[in-house]
């Protein structure tokens, strides 16, 4: 798809207030919880010694419509309308006026409040008569100005529409007024056992109206979808006040047009929407967060990290090692296990799932090794293999060895012991070290692997010596040491961007083997690069539980039964590891820690805000090309953008690519733009995957639609509001 229309104006762009965010919240959260505080959640907006935004119709090229201004006449008639709602003083219409972001203000001196449906109708009403413009307003929370006025329209404000006008607690409909906030209604839901079908970083704020109106995404986009499923019924009040009354709780209706798809997405250019009627899912019974890396770190080498290692439960702690115990299970018939080794860290500080996924991890290993009748020979470990000191101790079938490197020669077998052969060891046999390893035994890679056995199988013959492969190099993947576990910090190796880390493919690969073995208990699947993890750490102080890597992974599940979802990602994680997608990682299932390691993906706008004037892109793309605009920016701009970074929802192709910079640059945003949408349109994405079209991206719109398109939307809005007082400036072209 080709561009067919040239910008009218630059994209947005913006800079956070100076200080912490969480310093006007009071009753913030600490560095891993979440903001609760209205200014917080807000940006900050209203803090003390904050510059002024410059008016939008002074910053942007745009030209105010023929309409009238309100007398005082007209505020007459809304306090009539409207008692004790119509808000006409200067000091409280300055956050209304300005959006989330701090990028546009308008300059509106009146704001109406009203309570019901029918007040909205009487205010409709009274300003199309007078040719009046309406600028709807929910949470003001939007990231594309469609909440806020361009000149001096009138705010029709849903805050005070915060009704729940039924719940169904069989089927789980909720019907509400449109200005209930999002955080308020999920705590309505969950008492009664059921979730809303979308979360937003600013549920603390935003209105369900107003996510309707935007068709906000979210977080949970992948698992229930978007809001064009799962709202069933609206209650819109047109602009000449009429009221379309289609709030239907029926999940199947099909006589004739769906009408309120109409005004999903719309931004409030077609009808202020008053009431919602909206399927909410049951809440789940168990939720898992695993916070993985799926690049690959460089190949061993001098200087490397130390090589995985995966833990057997049964070995006892040591003090000094915290309970890490060390277990290698390499096997060619097991998805080339040996190329993705990998520790679990056992003791006091590990989780209950961790524990369990461990279990799990050997519980599926060893049978299959037994079927396959391919078990090690017994071998002593020394010290300097790097294992606890009381694995020295233990009988030999807790200290075996296995080659896994093709490259070396296998182990030479222990003596033989001068007794009768049998068929199975007395139970009361102890075995110390019996060989050690000859010291012309060369091992690069420094890899032993071992393997529990049990006693009462015969250990058989070597298998045969593989073929030594060519002197290119050894074949081994290592990373140094993983944490399945939260509680202390790791001790983190950076990746060198050197090492030619095969990066984002391995991304893409565990996203769909995710969504072949988790299937229906998956609901996210995020992403974010390095440089999102590292502004996150510098800025918010949120530490990373897991090794630095080019990539970072956050999968969500839940369903109905913790057993079995957990034993559905311990075989998904299995296979990760084995497959060397997943080097590491960490799982959470206690609702504290959840929360923390969602911390880390939901507060990266945040985090960015801080690093300096950000442009920011809502992209929809391929899966496949999803990353691939983040290395073309990033080279296209050099040095002369500070961080380039991409993150978002990997689960429904949503990249969130943002740019920061010391301060604004015409330079480069001339670079940036039209370039980014130029590129969008070439893989036949969107320019707005979920913030919505608003006045900031309605003169691009012609790089995702058609232009035929672009015209019957112009006539839906002429045929709905053909005097053009809802919204105006916004959602459509300019010169459409």
């Amino acid at each position: 798809m080709l561009p067919r229309q040239l910008l009218a104006r630059p994209a947005w762009l913006f800079r956070c207030p100076p200080g912490p965010r969480g310093a006007c919240a009071p009753g913030a959260a600490g560095s891993w919880g979440r903001l609760v505080g209205p200014l917080a959640r807000r940006g900050c907006c209203s803090a003390p010694g904050t510059p002024e935004v410059p008016l939008t119709r002074e910053r942007y090229p745009v030209r105010r419509l023929p309409f009238s201004t309100v007398s005082e006449q007209d505020l007459a008639a809304f306090e009539r309308i409207v008692p004790g709602g119509v808000v006409t003083d200067p000091e409280a219409l300055q956050a209304p006026n300005v959006d989330w972001i701090r990028t546009l203000r308008g300059s509106s001196k009146v704001l109406l409040r009203p309570r019901t449906s029918e007040e909205v109708s009487h205010i409709l009403r009274h300003c199309h008569e007078r040719n009046l413009a309406v600028n709807p307003q929910g949470g003001n929370t939007g990231m594309v100005g469609g909440s806020v006025p361009v000149f001096d329209e009138i705010i029709l404000s849903t805050a005070r529409m915060n009704k729940v006008l039924s719940f169904h607690s069989v089927s789980g409909i909720l019907v509400c007024q449109a200005g209930c906030v999002l955080e308020e209604l999920s705590h309505y839901v969950e008492e009664r056992d059921f979730i809303m079908p979308l979360d937003l970083g600013a549920k603390g704020s935003c209105h369900i109206g107003g996510n309707v109106a935007t068709n906000a995404g979210g977080l949970r986009f992948l698992r229930y979808g978007s809001l064009h499923g799962t709202v069933l019924g609206l209650e819109v009040v047109l602009a000449d006040g009429t009221i379309l009354d289609c709030l239907t709780s029926l999940r199947k209706d099909n006589t004739g047009y769906d009408l309120k798809q109409l005004f999903i997405g719309s931004e409030g250019t077609l009808g202020v929407i008053t009431a919602v009627s909206i399927l909410c899912p049951p809440k789940p019974r168990a939720v898992n967060v695993a916070f993985l890396v799926t690049c690959v770190p460089p190949a061993c080498g001098p200087g490397s990290p130390r090589p995985a290692r995966l833990p057997h439960p049964a070995l006892p702690a040591s003090r000094s090692q915290r309970g890490v115990s060390r277990l290698f299970v390499p096997h060619p018939h097991l998805n080339r296990v040996e190329q993705a080794p990998v520790r679990m860290a056992l003791g006091s500080r590990v989780l209950v799932g961790s524990v369990r996924l461990c279990r799990a991890l050997w519980s599926a290993l060893a049978p299959a090794l037994l079927q396959l009748g391919r078990l090690p020979t017994w071998h002593s470990c020394p010290t300097s293999w790097g294992f606890p000191p009381t694995l020295s101790k233990m009988p030999s079938p807790h200290r075996q060895t296995l080659q896994h490197h093709r490259h070396l020669q296998p182990l030479p077998d222990p003596p033989t012991p001068p007794t009768p052969a049998a068929t199975a060891r007395p139970s009361n046999t102890t075995d110390t070290c019996i060989t050690a390893r000859p010291s012309n035994t060369t091992d690069t890679c420094s890899h032993r692997q071992t393997l529990q056995h049990h006693r009462h199988l015969q250990p058989p013959p070597d298998p045969p010596t593989p073929p030594t492969p060519p002197t290119a190099g050894p074949l081994c993947v290592c990373s140094h040491t993983p944490s399945w576990r939260l509680g202390h910090r790791p001790r983190g190796i950076p990746v060198s961007p050197s090492a030619g880390c095969p990066g984002f493919a391995e991304v893409l690969q565990t996203f769909s083997t995710c969504k072949g073995m988790l299937g229906e208990i998956l609901s996210a699947f995020e992403f974010m690069d390095a440089v999102c993890m590292q502004l996150v750490g510098r800025y918010l102080h949120l530490a990373s539980p897991v090794q630095e890597s080019p990539f970072y992974v956050l999968i969500e599940t839940s369903g109905s039964n913790a057993g079995h979802d957990a034993e559905k990602l311990g075989s998904f994680l299995e296979h990760a590891l084995g497959s060397g997608l997943v080097t590491d990682g960490t799982m959470a299932t206690d609702q504290t820690k959840v929360k923390m390691l969602w911390a880390l993906r939901e507060r990266i706008a945040e985090a960015l805000s801080r690093d300096g004037y950000v442009y920011k892109y809502d992209l929809s793309l391929p899966v496949e090309r999803l990353y691939d605009i983040v290395t073309d920016v990033r080279a296209r701009l050099g040095p002369h953008a500070k961080h380039v970074v991409g993150y978002g929802h990997l689960g429904d192709g949503n990249l969130h690519l943002n740019v920061t910079a010391e301060a604004f640059s015409p330079s480069l945003l001339g670079a940036l733009e039209p370039h980014v949408y130029e590129w969008t349109a070439r893989q036949q994405g969107s320019v707005s995957a979920e913030h919505g079209v608003g006045f900031r991206k309605r003169d691009v719109l012609g790089y995702s639609k058609p232009p035929e398109a672009l015209q019957l939307m112009q006539q839906l809005k002429a045929l709905l509001d053909p005097k053009g007082i809802l919204n105006p400036y916004k959602t459509l072209p300019s010169q459409a």
